[in-house]
């Protein structure tokens, strides 16, 4: 995207900091970058440029790609007024789920004119056009929004244009103890396959991001229970299956521009990025010959999957049995929702399809919680953990300790 003009064109931000422009001296004209000044947008509005971009998706369908995960799907056009973004309101909408730190100017700005175009669920549709012509391809995308509900409405109803949108509205910094109902029943109005995650590329480990007073382990354990038994599909990220925490970096190997280019304490994304940690005593955890890109931290080698792998109670052969359990389950893939509680630090929701029914239930919190539950109900004691089912006077219940938490089979 290029703007011929002595003055830059408007005050668009960069996520990263600083103005959405950038001046080429060559050229004499502005080019413009919603991210970093290396990574120009491409001028999606040009039609040569989008028959190009559905070249390159046909090259990798033919190749055998099993469909696309697109980044920041919404920002692909901008409006050609090049309208100044009005200033964020008071007491306007709430920050992207994502935003990890509040301080970063990007967050000042309501951002309607560089972002969420209608132009843009068009050019979607028009790929999804080109996947269509594919057997059991597939596509999620990520909406990086203010405006999270409106826009996935726009671009996932129905699994329409996307398959699935990707959510953040459970990567929130403090832990969604008393909203997660609020926000699976949202979006699983608009979508039935909404892809769901704790974790990612751009946010702090979920096992220190909401870190308490319960042991990691299993706090990893109940985090993965209550991802793994979600409608629609869910995004599990490298190294929660392990349980890993946030890698504490030495400043020579804080690489990320979000951390440098920002006037902010926040060090950037670099500590969720470190290698998986295969085997405990080999040179750079197991993961390569040569130094990585960030180093494996001393701390995850203890966690190593060679360490997980031989021991039946780690994070590692939990997670193995939820996604077994969710594989192998059509009230899992298929089955409704519906939620029991998420009050007093309590989460509990039952999947429903036909005559069968599972229940997934988390003590988050400092006190036991019973839960009555019909007499025919099982405990899937393989994968529950400071639980148990007792006969209280005719009456059955499951019995959460602090830091319990249980699937049941009814």
């Amino acid at each position: 995207v290029w703007h011929d003009s002595e003055n830059i064109p408007n005050n668009w931000l960069s996520v990263f900091g600083g103005p959405a422009w950038s001046y080429n001296e060559k050229r004499k004209a502005w080019y413009m970058h919603n991210f970093l000044k290396e990574q120009p947008d491409l001028n999606l509005h040009n039609p040569l440029v989008r028959e190009e971009l559905m070249q390159v998706a046909k090259y990798w369908l033919d190749f055998g790609v099993d469909g696309f995960r697109l980044d920041a799907c919404n920002m692909y056009f901008h409006s050609l007024s090049l309208q100044d973004n009005p200033p964020v309101k008071k007491n306007g909408a709430a920050l992207d789920g994502n935003v990890q730190d509040e301080k970063n100017p990007y967050f000042s700005q309501q951002h309607l004119h560089n972002k969420s175009q209608p132009d843009n669920v068009e050019f979607l549709k028009e790929l999804r056009s080109v996947i269509e012509e594919y057997d059991n391809k597939y596509l999620v995308g990520e909406i990086f929004c203010e405006r999270e509900e409106a826009t996935t409405n726009d671009y996932s109803r129905n699994g329409y244009p996307l398959h699935s949108a990707y959510n953040f509205s459970l990567l929130v910094n403090n832990r969604p103890d008393n909203h997660m109902s609020e926000s699976v029943k949202k979006f699983y109005k608009i979508s039935k396959d909404t892809s769901w995650s704790f974790s990612n590329h751009d946010v702090v480990r979920v096992a220190s991001r909401w870190k308490d007073d319960q042991p990691t382990k299993s706090r990893a354990k109940a985090y993965n229970t209550i991802l793994s038994g979600l409608p629609g599909s869910i995004i599990v990220y490298q190294g929660e299956e392990l349980g890993l925490e946030e890698a504490k970096l030495p400043t020579e190997f804080q690489f990320d521009p979000f951390g440098s280019n920002i006037d902010s304490p926040y060090p950037g994304r670099d500590g969720c990025r470190t290698p998986i940690p295969w085997k405990k005593d080999a040179l750079n955890g197991g993961f390569s010959s040569s130094a990585p890109w960030l180093p494996v931290p001393d701390t995850h080698l203890a966690e190593a999957v060679d360490v997980q792998e031989v021991d039946d109670a780690s994070v590692l052969n939990h997670m193995r049995q939820l996604l077994s359990l969710r594989k192998d389950s059509e009230v899992i893939k298929h089955g409704s929702i519906a939620f029991h509680t998420d009050e007093n630090k309590v989460i509990a929701y039952e999947r429903k399809l036909e005559n069968e029914a599972f229940l997934f239930c988390c003590n988050l919190g400092n006190s036991r919680y019973s839960y009555p539950i019909p007499n025919t109900s099982e405990l899937l004691s393989q994968i529950s953990e400071r639980c148990s089912i007792e006969n209280n006077n005719n009456i059955i219940q499951l019995n959460l300790e602090p830091g319990g938490f249980a699937v049941i089979s009814m």
